[in-house]
């Protein structure tokens, strides 16, 4: 009962009012639909303790009355009220049958009078009583059905019945279906005592019938009969509540009437049961006369002799009973355990098995089965091999199939037959089904390759087998034997849908991905299945063919069921289509189902694309962080590139570095040193920009870009004396290609304007007049005028310098060092200027600045840098 209490969540109370509140409130949680078998269980829960406590009320009244020897409902009949509903009694007493002489009576009380005293001499015949079909023509007597006598007899009736409760359940049921009592719970509240209503409702109940047969069969007075029964009945009543006191009295004092009445002995048996008296409960149920249908008597029997170690003839009850049921329950767990006992371990396995099948919830079942296959080694060990042993055997694997507790008992049996040199086609297949379920592909396959070299099977089997075996070699990775088989199956059954998708997926893990392709939509003909869709995406995901992969990926519908690697899939599909938002997306998803790494990457790219630069280098941080060989150099390229988009110049560095490190079989390598350069350029860090713009020019000689900013270099660090020969003569090289190869409408003047600056200062003159007048003639004025100028004056042809030195002061008036080359250059021309020049006395030494300030170009405006950053400009600040 504490259970019961526990489920309505309340103490135990004797207040009917609190308990049906605690089931209403239970009720809003506990919805039939949402939780049936919960449900069922407070359902059951509420009756119980209602009929609990009302039974408890009742056994206090009778206690209170010391009374025991009143009827099984324990009612006096002063305690009906008086209403006018009992006008018809004072009136018309059923018991006199006659009205009195003065008083007339209308024709629905005359009517309900006659039908009362029919039912009165029906139930005071045993006989008739019991006579089901004798109450119902009673009932259908059309003498009865008018509405006014139906409304006397709905009390009357009932009242009557309170001095004549014994009837069967039946024909109380019978009543209640007629008049509806039942349905009328406030009305009989009202007139009617709570005892008799506890018997009332009782009878309604088919479970609690007791039979009355075997009693209208005997010959017996009817004091005698009312009493047995009275007797019987409260003896149910106090064995259900487990009032031992008072069962054991009434059971003894019926038994003085009538001792062989079939329910007063199970229920004397169900006493002893309870009292642990197991030879007692023997005695009696030997003692019935119960014919081979009366399951529920052999059922006490057997458990009778389980309990008292007779097991043989406890498995012979059990028999008894399967032969009629053959999945009773309880007779199948009776004789299971009974096979336990008798050290029949094989046969007790085979009818747990049974239970099993029919009721998988039995969990006395399932550990009984537990306990026994673990034991199963020793069992065989100590039983004799028969013929039918290994039937016996054949059958328990077979019933295993399907259950994943079980594979190991059904390898041990399996292993024991091949031992015994017993193994048929099926058990070979079987064997290999059960190896295979535990993924133990290498040795199903020995066992899949006995059972396929059979002949003489029938199609349905063979096509089984051959799928089985095929799906076998399938997961077992050898892709081409499956292939074979597959083909097998779809000659025995070209539409097979299984073998159709599962050679699909052979071809697609053979990277056959056309063929596949072609499998997996003859397949869709068949049928339009999401995971033919997912197949599908795949192989196209695999040809590079995003567009088609993308369609099959979005009608596959990925979810839980699909490998997670799909959805890493999907998110790389959907970033070669530009759908980058959805990109994210998807491989979130995908991180959520597994750690794909590759993930980090692909977001990151997304991310790049959206220009989301901060997330960009967070997720190629965190790719980096697994991932140590692979796509190594563009996700240090991403981080870079990110970097630069931010102007965090040093972050771009370090990552650029990092990527050289990685450029090994990278064809054009070029285009990364470039990233790199510009980056140490962008931070000024003009010592380090020198290797790897050298470097660019070795790989591409003529790369216009790299010179010029390498002789930007040199023009903003101003250490001319430290430049060494080869690097002299390499800019020197470079410059000429440049001349000799550029086509002059394609070359860059800020080139002329740098190399000629670097040819002057490292005093090369003739050379900076070649490139300084370049950059003149093709329109730079300015620094190009006025250092064109000095050159020009220092080679000896000092009119035509002074006169475009004129020029720059001309255009830039306030410019104090075209100012002061010009006034430089015209003292020099004076006649101490042409002595010190007859002298040999050179004038460049006189003209060389410590400080220069030019406004350098664009540090990107490099074809291969444009690419990575269009439209951004980065200056010399």
């Amino acid at each position: 009962m504490t259970e019961f209490w526990s489920l309505l969540g309340i103490e135990p109370t004797d207040d009917l009012v609190a308990i049906k509140r605690a089931y209403v409130t239970k009720l809003k949680v506990t919805h039939p639909e949402d939780d049936p078998e919960g449900f069922q269980r407070l359902r059951a829960a509420y009756e119980a303790v209602v009929e609990e406590v009302k039974y408890n009320q009742l056994r206090r009244r009778e206690d209170e009355a010391r009374d025991i020897e009143q009827d099984g409902y324990a009612v006096t009949h002063e305690e009906f009220p008086a209403d006018a509903h009992t006008e018809i009694c004072t009136t018309s007493s059923v018991e006199n049958h006659e009205p009195e002489p003065t008083q007339e009576l209308d024709i629905p009380t005359a009517l309900a009078i006659e039908f009362l005293h029919e039912a009165a001499a029906l139930y005071d015949n045993i006989h008739s009583r019991v006579d089901v079909s004798r109450w119902s023509s009673l009932l259908d007597d059309d003498r009865f059905i008018g509405i006014e006598t139906r409304q006397i007899l709905e009390y009357e009736l009932l009242r009557m019945l309170t001095e004549r409760s014994w009837a069967p359940g039946a024909v109380w049921r019978l009543l209640d279906e007629s008049f509806q009592w039942s349905s009328m719970t406030t009305w009989l509240e009202k007139h009617f005592p709570e005892a008799y209503l506890y018997h009332f409702y009782r009878q309604l109940k088919a479970y609690w019938d007791l039979n009355y047969d075997f009693i209208a069969k005997c010959e017996l007075d009817d004091e005698t009969v009312e009493n047995f029964l009275s007797l019987r009945g409260r003896a149910q009543i106090t064995l259900i509540h487990n009032d031992y006191e008072r069962s054991e009295h009434y059971l003894l004092e019926a038994a003085k009437l009538i001792p062989n009445e079939p329910d007063l002995c199970r229920l004397l048996g169900q006493y002893w049961m309870q009292q642990g008296q197991w030879d007692e409960v023997l005695r009696i149920l030997r003692g019935m006369d119960a014919s081979a249908e009366d399951t529920d008597y052999y059922n006490e029997l057997a458990y009778a002799l389980y309990k008292t170690g007779n097991y043989e003839e406890a498995r012979h009850a059990y028999n008894i009973i399967l032969n009629h049921e053959p999945d009773h329950s309880q007779a199948l767990t009776g004789l299971a355990q009974c096979l336990t006992e008798l050290k029949q371990d094989i046969e007790a396995i085979n009818t747990y098995l049974h239970i099993m099948k029919h009721c998988p919830w039995d969990m006395h079942a399932l550990h009984e089965m537990i306990v026994l296959s673990s034991q199963l080694e020793s069992i065989l060990t100590q039983i004799k091999p028969s013929p039918e042993l290994f039937e016996l055997l054949s059958e328990i694997v077979e019933a295993y199939q399907g259950m994943d507790l079980f594979q190991d008992a059904a390898i041990e049996i399996l292993s024991y037959l091949e031992k015994q040199g017993t193994l048929n086609v099926r058990q070979n297949y079987l064997y290999g089904h059960i190896l295979h379920q535990a993924e133990r592909y290498d040795e199903a396959a020995h066992y899949y390759k006995a059972a396929v070299q059979e002949q003489g099977l029938d199609n349905g089997f063979r096509l089984e087998l051959l799928l089985a075996t095929a799906r076998n070699a399938y997961f077992l990775g050898d892709y081409e034997f499956s292939l074979i088989l597959f083909e097998q199956v779809l000659e025995l059954e070209p539409t097979h849908d299984e073998a159709l998708y599962y050679k699909a997926e052979a071809l697609r893990k053979s990277e056959r991905y056309e063929e596949a392709i072609d499998i997996y939509k003859n397949a869709l003909e068949q049928l339009d299945h999401r995971l033919y869709h997912a197949g599908i995406a795949d192989c196209y995901y695999n040809l590079r063919r995003y567009t088609e992969s993308s369609f099959h990926f979005n009608s596959a519908e990925l979810d839980d069921t699909n490998d997670p690697v799909y959805f890493l899939e999907y998110g790389e599909v959907l970033l070669n289509t530009g759908k980058h938002r959805e990109c994210i997306d998807m491989l979130d998803i995908a991180l959520e189902k597994r750690n794909f790494y590759y993930a980090y990457y692909f977001k990151g790219t997304a991310h790049y694309r959206l220009e989301e630069y901060e997330l960009c280098r967070a997720n190629m941080r965190e790719f980096l962080s697994y991932e140590s060989e692979d796509l190594q150099l563009y996700a240090n390229l991403f981080i870079g590139n990110s970097s630069m988009y931010l102007r965090e110049w040093e972050t771009a560095v370090a990552a650029y570095r990092e990527l050289l490190k990685h450029l090994e079989g990278v064809e054009d390598s070029c285009a990364f040193v470039k990233f790199y350069a510009a980056s140490l350029l962008a931070s000024r860090r003009f010592d380090e920009a020198i290797d790897p713009l050298e470097r660019i020019l070795k790989l591409e000689e003529n790369n216009e870009w790299a010179l010029l900013q390498l002789v930007r270099v040199f023009v903003e660090l101003q250490n001319w004396n430290n430049i060494d020969n080869s690097l002299q003569k390499m800019i020197d090289n470079s410059a000429d290609k440049y001349i000799n190869h550029i086509a002059e409408d394609d070359r860059n003047p800020y080139v002329w304007f740098y190399c000629g600056i670097f040819m002057y200062y490292t005093n090369m003159y003739d050379k900076a007049k070649i490139f300084l007048q370049a950059a003149y003639n093709s329109g730079l004025r300015g620094d190009t005028s006025s250092y064109y100028s000095l050159v020009l004056y220092g080679l000896g042809d000092q009119e035509t310098g002074l006169e475009v030195a004129r020029s720059a002061v001309k255009a830039y008036p306030n410019h104090p060092d075209y100012v002061r080359r010009l006034k430089y250059m015209e003292e020099h021309y004076s006649k101490r200027g042409k002595l010190l020049n007859r002298l040999g006395m050179n004038p460049y030494s006189y003209l060389k600045e410590t400080t220069m300030h030019f406004d350098f170009p664009d540090v990107l405006d490099d074809e291969a840098l444009r690419i990575e950053f269009p439209g951004e400009v980065i200056v010399n600040e």
